[in-house]
Protein backbone atom coordinates (compact mmCIF):
# COMPACT_ATOMS: atom_id res chain seq x y z
CA UNK A 1 0.00 0.00 0.00
CA UNK A 2 1.50 3.06 -1.01
CA UNK A 3 1.05 5.82 1.57
CA UNK A 4 1.09 10.01 0.69
CA UNK A 5 3.85 10.32 2.69
CA UNK A 6 7.94 9.67 1.80
CA UNK A 7 9.96 6.83 3.14
CA UNK A 8 12.31 7.77 6.59
CA UNK A 9 15.47 7.43 3.92
CA UNK A 10 13.48 10.06 1.41
CA UNK A 11 12.98 12.70 4.30
CA UNK A 12 16.52 12.43 6.25
CA UNK A 13 17.79 12.98 2.53
CA UNK A 14 15.36 15.44 1.69
CA UNK A 15 16.83 17.50 5.33
CA UNK A 16 20.07 16.17 4.41
CA UNK A 17 19.73 18.59 1.18
CA UNK A 18 18.24 21.62 2.67
CA UNK A 19 21.18 21.37 5.28
CA UNK A 20 23.95 21.24 2.34
CA UNK A 21 21.97 23.65 0.70
CA UNK A 22 21.91 26.19 3.52
CA UNK A 23 25.71 25.68 4.39
CA UNK A 24 26.85 26.38 1.24
CA UNK A 25 24.65 29.89 0.48
CA UNK A 26 26.35 30.98 3.84
CA UNK A 27 29.40 29.72 3.16
CA UNK A 28 29.32 31.68 0.16
CA UNK A 29 27.86 34.70 1.10
CA UNK A 30 29.35 37.65 2.11
CA UNK A 31 28.85 38.44 5.64
CA UNK A 32 28.71 42.28 7.46
CA UNK A 33 32.09 42.09 8.66
CA UNK A 34 32.89 42.03 4.10
CA UNK A 35 34.04 37.89 5.01
CA UNK A 36 33.73 36.04 1.53
CA UNK A 37 34.95 32.46 3.11
CA UNK A 38 38.09 32.73 1.08
CA UNK A 39 40.78 31.27 3.52
CA UNK A 40 43.25 33.85 5.47
CA UNK A 41 46.04 35.05 3.71
CA UNK A 42 48.97 36.02 5.72
CA UNK A 43 50.17 39.69 4.86
CA UNK A 44 53.15 40.17 3.42
CA UNK A 45 56.23 40.37 6.45
CA UNK A 46 56.79 43.85 7.57
CA UNK A 47 59.76 45.63 5.83
CA UNK A 48 61.42 49.11 7.20
CA UNK A 49 61.32 51.90 5.00
CA UNK A 50 64.96 53.12 4.30
CA UNK A 51 65.06 56.30 6.50
CA UNK A 52 66.43 59.50 5.01
CA UNK A 53 67.75 62.16 7.46
CA UNK A 54 65.93 65.51 8.37
CA UNK A 55 67.21 68.96 8.59
CA UNK A 56 69.45 69.60 11.63
CA UNK A 57 67.23 70.94 14.23
CA UNK A 58 67.21 74.64 15.15
CA UNK A 59 66.71 75.13 18.90
CA UNK A 60 64.08 78.05 18.56
CA UNK A 61 61.87 75.22 17.07
CA UNK A 62 62.33 72.60 19.14
CA UNK A 63 59.15 71.29 21.84
CA UNK A 64 59.68 70.27 25.10
CA UNK A 65 58.43 66.81 25.94
CA UNK A 66 57.24 66.24 29.29
CA UNK A 67 58.99 63.28 30.54
CA UNK A 68 60.06 64.42 34.76
CA UNK A 69 60.88 62.31 37.39
CA UNK A 70 62.31 63.17 40.22
CA UNK A 71 66.02 62.60 40.10
CA UNK A 72 65.40 62.55 35.99
CA UNK A 73 68.25 65.92 35.80
CA UNK A 74 67.36 66.15 32.10
CA UNK A 75 65.40 67.85 29.67
CA UNK A 76 63.55 65.86 26.34
CA UNK A 77 62.82 68.15 23.00
CA UNK A 78 61.58 67.08 19.79
CA UNK A 79 62.59 68.89 16.41
CA UNK A 80 58.42 69.24 15.19
CA UNK A 81 59.86 69.57 11.42
CA UNK A 82 61.43 65.87 11.77
CA UNK A 83 58.33 64.26 13.56
CA UNK A 84 57.22 62.00 10.87
CA UNK A 85 55.10 58.59 10.68
CA UNK A 86 56.27 56.16 7.54
CA UNK A 87 54.36 54.27 5.09
CA UNK A 88 55.98 50.78 7.41
CA UNK A 89 54.16 52.66 10.71
CA UNK A 90 57.65 53.30 12.21
CA UNK A 91 57.37 57.38 14.05
CA UNK A 92 60.43 59.07 13.61
CA UNK A 93 62.02 61.88 14.81
CA UNK A 94 64.99 64.38 16.32
CA UNK A 95 65.50 64.03 19.86
CA UNK A 96 67.34 66.72 21.83
CA UNK A 97 68.20 65.94 25.44
CA UNK A 98 70.05 68.58 27.51
CA UNK A 99 71.11 67.31 30.94
CA UNK A 100 71.12 70.09 33.76
CA UNK A 101 74.66 71.26 33.07
CA UNK A 102 73.64 71.71 29.66
CA UNK A 103 74.66 68.87 27.64
CA UNK A 104 73.66 68.49 24.55
CA UNK A 105 72.64 65.01 22.92
CA UNK A 106 71.21 64.49 20.00
CA UNK A 107 70.13 61.97 17.67
CA UNK A 108 67.79 60.96 15.04
CA UNK A 109 65.48 57.53 16.04
CA UNK A 110 62.59 55.72 15.36
CA UNK A 111 60.11 54.01 17.11
CA UNK A 112 58.47 50.97 15.65
CA UNK A 113 54.71 51.23 17.85
CA UNK A 114 54.04 47.35 16.61
CA UNK A 115 56.70 46.05 18.40
CA UNK A 116 57.76 48.75 21.37
CA UNK A 117 60.93 48.87 20.02
CA UNK A 118 62.98 51.64 19.23
CA UNK A 119 66.30 52.48 16.89
CA UNK A 120 68.48 55.25 16.66
CA UNK A 121 69.51 56.11 12.97
CA UNK A 122 71.72 59.05 13.47
CA UNK A 123 73.42 61.18 16.32
CA UNK A 124 74.13 64.76 15.57
CA UNK A 125 77.00 67.21 16.62
CA UNK A 126 77.94 70.69 15.79
CA UNK A 127 74.96 70.74 12.65
CA UNK A 128 76.21 67.62 11.42
CA UNK A 129 74.22 63.97 11.22
CA UNK A 130 76.80 60.85 12.03
CA UNK A 131 74.57 58.03 10.50
CA UNK A 132 74.32 54.68 12.12
CA UNK A 133 74.96 51.31 10.21
CA UNK A 134 72.68 48.80 10.90
CA UNK A 135 71.90 49.93 14.74
CA UNK A 136 69.53 47.09 16.32
CA UNK A 137 65.85 47.61 17.35
CA UNK A 138 65.70 47.42 20.92
CA UNK A 139 62.61 47.45 23.95
CA UNK A 140 61.37 50.40 25.12
CA UNK A 141 62.43 50.77 28.57
CA UNK A 142 60.39 52.79 31.31
CA UNK A 143 63.04 53.45 33.87
CA UNK A 144 66.44 55.13 34.15
CA UNK A 145 67.76 57.17 31.25
CA UNK A 146 65.21 55.44 28.96
CA UNK A 147 62.27 56.85 30.66
CA UNK A 148 61.79 59.25 28.14
CA UNK A 149 61.30 57.10 25.66
CA UNK A 150 58.38 55.38 27.46
CA UNK A 151 56.69 58.28 27.91
CA UNK A 152 57.37 59.38 24.33
CA UNK A 153 56.15 55.42 23.35
CA UNK A 154 52.90 56.05 25.88
CA UNK A 155 51.71 59.38 26.06
CA UNK A 156 52.18 60.53 22.86
CA UNK A 157 53.86 59.05 19.61
CA UNK A 158 52.60 55.20 20.13
CA UNK A 159 49.70 54.74 22.91
CA UNK A 160 47.73 51.93 21.28
CA UNK A 161 44.30 53.22 22.07
CA UNK A 162 44.83 56.00 19.37
CA UNK A 163 45.80 53.17 16.95
CA UNK A 164 46.59 55.49 13.23
CA UNK A 165 47.46 58.79 14.72
CA UNK A 166 49.00 61.22 12.37
CA UNK A 167 52.33 63.76 13.26
CA UNK A 168 50.42 66.93 13.35
CA UNK A 169 47.76 64.85 16.27
CA UNK A 170 51.31 63.77 17.81
CA UNK A 171 52.58 67.35 17.84
CA UNK A 172 49.07 68.21 19.11
CA UNK A 173 49.44 66.23 22.31
CA UNK A 174 53.01 67.40 22.86
CA UNK A 175 51.81 70.85 22.76
CA UNK A 176 48.68 70.47 25.29
CA UNK A 177 49.44 67.16 27.19
CA UNK A 178 46.58 66.31 29.17
CA UNK A 179 48.35 64.48 32.07
CA UNK A 180 49.42 60.48 31.66
CA UNK A 181 49.29 57.59 33.35
CA UNK A 182 52.53 56.51 32.80
CA UNK A 183 54.17 58.92 35.32
CA UNK A 184 51.16 59.39 37.97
Amino acid sequence: MNTPFPGRATHRICWLAALVLIFSNAISAEDETGWTGTPFVEPPAWKEEAPGLPAYPENDRLLEVPASLPGYDFRVFIDPDSLSVGGDRVVRYTLVIVSSAGVRNISYEGLHCGKHEYRRYAYGSDGTWFTIEASPWEKVGDTGLDHYRHVLYWDYLCNPVRVNIDAASMLRSIRNPRGSASHE
